[in-house]
């Protein structure tokens, strides 16, 4: 155990461990990067039996003095396809623990088809917290009405913006907790102006700060040719010129900028450490990204909750101790890098790399050469833009 992690400890700083339980393969749109794979012959739901027997699981470590002592209770993360189509799933557990002081929830959603009753659970959540965080928090993925029609349609193929809009409005005037995460491809880069200037908009109407910062799609595993590189950096440059005088009006009195790329982020991915994705059968991988990363998934498999519950905590420290000994084992070319954003996706990285041992598969954090200019473009931008403040 590092020296930094003992002093967490001893500031009561714990991470919660966080758990992303696949709760339906299951979902109300077809977004093109997504993960999950729609093509399987059936769509299943996670089933009472695993519920139950996850539920053992996490009652076994939330009493036990090994798990405690080195993190501050749990996350239970619903992820799917869409978990609010399994909604007597995600009930189960939400009831399960609601009066429970060391468990929050937290759910991926894309914000689609919102009945009565999902707005009535949300709401019955939405005062309690868990230490100064809230009990339940909401991720919608909206990424502007711009390019969310292009890349997120429903099952008729048609654009589910208005009405992920429409339930945005309603989650903020009934006081839940959310947050919106856009996400946004290279062939949209040039609606992100267009979808800047639409965050700004519902920020003012929402009375509620929002960053725009959109998540690159990873999963396409960008391959550019450098004249294709060359034009998307002349897009990049027009979008960012577009936004450059709002961006430093808004940083002049708040010392951030309201657009994500410009702030400083080289965050590294916990995915192992403190974090790991249960599948619908039961299976603990060490993220959500591995379900359907075939050619891996086997080998990085961390555990079962059809093991006994002392093996099954072995295992998650385990994996929570390798997994933070490889992150430490960052590139040079990453640690020497100027550019100030850098988000970096562990799954994609390492289903994709050529090298040999796992440590350096997991963290090949320079094998999508394509992205890593376009990083340094956005580095080059910000280096610009700071000088004019």
């Amino acid at each position: 155990m590092n020296y930094f992690f003992e002093i967490i400890k001893k500031l009561g700083l714990l991470r919660m461990y966080n758990f992303d339980i696949n709760m339906t393969e299951q979902c109300s749109l077809r977004c093109t990067y997504c993960i999950e794979n729609f093509k399987k012959p059936t769509l299943k739901n996670i089933s009472d039996l695993t519920l139950k027997k996850i539920i053992e699981k996490f009652d076994y470590l939330l009493y036990n003095k090994d798990f405690m002592q080195n993190f501050g209770g749990l996350r239970i993360c619903f992820w799917g396809g869409e978990p609010t189509v399994n909604l007597n799933g995600v009930l189960k557990l939400l009831n399960y623990y609601k009066w429970h002081p060391k468990v929050s929830f937290f759910m991926y959603s894309n914000g689609y088809h919102y009945s009565d009753a999902i707005f009535e659970i949300l709401k019955e959540f939405s005062d309690f917290t868990v230490g100064d965080s809230p009990k339940f928090l909401t991720q919608i993925s909206y990424d502007g009405i711009a390019s969310h029609d292009v890349d997120r349609l429903n099952l008729a193929g048609k654009g589910s913006a208005l009405k992920v809009k429409e339930n945005i409005f309603k989650l903020n005037e009934l006081k839940i907790p959310f947050i919106i995460h856009p996400t946004i491809a290279a062939k949209n880069f040039d609606k992100i102006a267009d979808n800047y200037f639409e965050f700004k908009r519902m920020s003012k109407v929402l009375n509620k700060p929002l960053i725009y910062s959109p998540t690159i799609d990873y999963m396409s595993h960008y391959n550019f040719t450098k004249s294709e590189l060359n034009e998307i950096k002349k897009i990049l440059k027009n979008q960012f010129i577009k936004i450059a005088s709002q961006m430093i009006e808004f940083y002049k009195t708040n010392k951030i900028f309201d657009f994500g790329w410009m702030n400083p982020n080289k965050a590294i991915c916990h995915a192992g450490d403190s974090y790991s994705g249960i599948e619908i059968d039961g299976n603990l991988y060490p993220c959500h990204g591995i379900f359907n990363e075939s050619t891996i998934k086997d080998s990085l498999k961390v555990s079962s909750i059809d093991l006994p519950n002392d093996v099954f905590l072995n295992d998650i420290l385990k994996s929570t101790f390798k997994y933070r000994k490889t992150l430490e084992q960052i590139p040079d070319e990453c640690k020497n890098c100027f550019t100030h954003y850098c988000l970096k996706c562990n799954s994609t990285k390492c289903s994709i790399s050529e090298k040999e041992t796992f440590e350096s598969k997991w963290t090949d954090y320079t094998n999508q050469p394509s992205l890593c200019e376009l990083y340094k473009f956005i580095g080059i931008f910000r280096i610009s833009l700071m000088k004019l403040l």
